[in-house]
This record gives structure tokens, C-alpha cells and sequence, in this order.
């Protein structure tokens, strides 16, 4: 079935998503890479992007929605504790891990310990599940992973980039200052100085592509819009996505 244009959840197949072919070019042509950046204003659609593309690799992977901070052990623990339950349901990965001390599994979950006294060692767990095989590593918004123990995460990242070659890291973010703030490349007390990152940047909808998904997104809903109500939508809404559908969808009720 067609997902509707003026739907407001993310897309997850191509031919529900309305154009960004090259960019999905782009990320299939990067996806080897250890560490690629997702750019782009919010409301853009990267999240759509991302999921179409992490879809169609058909790689074992995981992605994480990141609203806070990296404050405390529990926070990173229950971040990578997640992100080893995903992967767990896509590809078991148990044998890779079970052996850890600080790890407990419980069906397809899989629970890292931040308890000071046996947590695991992220470097051991990542090194491990790099014996499992490609993966990937999404963080949606990566920017909010800034917070006390944002150097371990990069730490652990720059290891990854030097270790282990099954594994690619993909971080988006919409706050592009703050994306990079956070990961310091060019800053020579970073964990990640001098590594080299693949960045693809969606960019916004030219006044015919922003006309062209209205109209097609009127089309499936069997509505006719008048010109200009079209035009003035598109000339107010800047070619941002996220608002183009807000605006397709109020308009359709």
C-alpha cells in the first residue's frame, strides 16, 4: 500500500518518498564508510532518508532516536543496550556477547550492566560484535549525545573507526554547528582529530519540487487545490519538507 505524501511519519520504503534519489545514491555509495554525517534543517526528512536507506542495505542494524544527554554510565549503558537488542532481533549475536561479564540477554534483549563493580567494557562489546559481522550504527540527532561522558562515546567511535571494519557509525543532525562542536574533529584533543567522515546534506525542495509534492500529495487524497493557494504555500514554506506535509495534511481535513 501507497503511504500518503501528507502522512506525518517517517517514510521506510523508496516509493513512499518523494524524490531525494540522490542522496540515497550518495548514502549507498558511503555505506562502507566508517562514520558518515546526515545533514540538514529540521523537518528536512532525514529521518525518512535514513530509514529508506537502512531498509534497502538489508544490513543488520540499529537506531537510535536520541533525546539526552550522555550524563551518567546508566545513560551510555542503556544506549548501547539498546542498540545491541536491536541488532539481536535482525541477527542473532548472543554467542558474540554472552560471554562478556556486565552483559545479561534475556530473549532477543540485551542488557549491559553500569553498575561500576562489573560493567563491560564498550571497547570489548564493539570489538565482538564487529566478529558478528556488518552493522550499522544509527544515531538520529546525534547532536544530544553532548553531555560528561560525550568523550567516551567519541572514544569509542574513533576505536571503531581504527578496529573494527564490519561497523559504520551514521549520525544525523540538524543543528549542524552543534553536530560538530560535539564531534571536535579538528580539534587535537578529540578522539576523532583527522578522521575523515562522509557528510551528505538534504537539502530543501526548489519552488518546483515543493509545487510538484503538494500537487501529488493533493492527488492521492482526491482533493484540487487552486493554484494560488499552492503558490503561496510554497512560497511561504521554504521548501522544508516537514512543513510542506503539515500544510497538505491540515488543508486535506
Amino acid at each position: 500500500m501507497l503511504v500518503i505524501l501528507f502522512d506525518h511519519r517517517p517514510k521506510e520504503t523508496r516509493r513512499d518518498l518523494y524524490d531525494r534519489e540522490e542522496e540515497l545514491s550518495a548514502l549507498h555509495s558511503a555505506s562502507s564508510e566508517p562514520i558518515i554525517l546526515l545533514t540538514g534543517v529540521r523537518r528536512i526528512g532525514k529521518t525518512s532518508v535514513l530509514k529508506v536507506f537502512l531498509n534497502e542495505l538489508e544490513v543488520p542494524h540499529a537506531l537510535v532516536d536520541v533525546r539526552l544527554p550522555l550524563t551518567s554510565y546508566k545513560s551510555l549503558y542503556s544506549l548501547f543496550s539498546d542498540i545491541l537488542s536491536q541488532i539481536n532481533k535482525k541477527k542473532s549475536i548472543k554467542s558474540y556477547v554472552e560471554h562478556i561479564n556486565g552483559i545479561s540477554i534475556l530473549g532477543v534483549n540485551i542488557s549491559l550492566s553500569w553498575d561500576p563493580r562489573d560493567k563491560p567494557s564498550l571497547l570489548t562489546v564493539m570489538d565482538n560484535l564487529n566478529q558478528a559481522g556488518r552493522v550499522i550504527l544509527a544515531f538520529d540527532e546525534a547532536q544530544n549525545l553532548r553531555g560528561k561522558l560525550s568523550n567516551e562515546f567519541l572514544s569509542l567511535i574513533a576505536h571503531c573507526y581504527d578496529y573494527c571494519r564490519n561497523m559504520t557509525f551514521v549520525l544525523t543532525g540538524s543543528e549542524i554547528g552543534l553536530l560538530y562542536d560535539f564531534l571536535k574533529m579538528e580539534d587535537p584533543s578529540s578522539p576523532l582529530y583527522g578522521r575523515h567522515v562522509e557528510e551528505i546534506r538534504l537539502n530543501k525542495f526548489n519552488e518546483q519540487e515543493s509545487l510538484d509534492f503538494l500537487k501529488q500529495g493533493f492527488s492521492q487524497v482526491g482533493i484540487t487545490t487552486p493554484a494560488e493557494v499552492l503558490n503561496y504555500a510554497v512560497k511561504k514554506l521554504d521548501g522544508v519538507v516537514g512543513w510542506l506535509t503539515e500544510f497538505g495534511f491540515r488543508w486535506s481535513k
